[in-house]
C-alpha cells in the first residue's frame, strides 16, 4: 500500500518522465528486496538462558546477542538486540508465541535489566 501511494505521489510530481521512470524502477527493486527479506528472515528463533541470548537461524546455528532494551506495547513485546555489531529488532506477537511462553518471557524481562 505504501509503495502504491509512493508511485502515485511520484507520478503527480513535476519531475521529468525519465526521472519518474527511474524512481519507480528503484522503488520497485527496493520493495522486492524488502518483501524477500520479510519472507525469508535470517533468524527464526530467539533462545534465552542464564548464559545469555542466542539468535538462531534456520539450521539452528546461533550467534550470541545482548538484549539492549525491550518495550511492552499491550500484548506485543519489542526486543532490541545487539548481535554481530548490528542492531536486531524483533516483535513478539500473541499469534507467534504460545501463551505460556509469552508469560515466561514477560516474567524474564521483568527480572532483568537490559544493557
Amino acid at each position: 500500500m505504501v509503495c502504491v501511494l509512493a508511485v502515485v505521489a511520484i507520478c503527480l510530481s513535476n519531475l521529468p518522465v525519465p526521472a519518474i521512470a527511474a524512481t519507480i524502477v528503484s522503488l520497485g527493486i527496493l520493495a522486492g528486496v524488502q518483501f524477500h527479506r520479510y519472507g525469508h528472515p535470517r533468524f527464526v528463533r530467539i533462545a534465552g538462558s542464564e548464559v545469555g541470548w542466542q539468535l538462531l537461524d534456520r539450521r539452528n546455528g546461533g550467534i550470541p546477542a545482548v538484549l539492549q532494551r525491550h518495550v511492552k506495547l499491550g500484548p506485543f513485546v519489542q526486543l532490541h538486540f545487539l548481535a554481530e555489531r548490528r542492531h536486531r529488532h524483533f516483535l513478539v506477537t500473541p499469534d507467534n508465541v504460545d501463551a505460556d511462553t509469552r508469560r515466561r518471557l514477560h516474567l524474564l524481562l521483568a527480572r532483568i535489566t537490559p544493557v
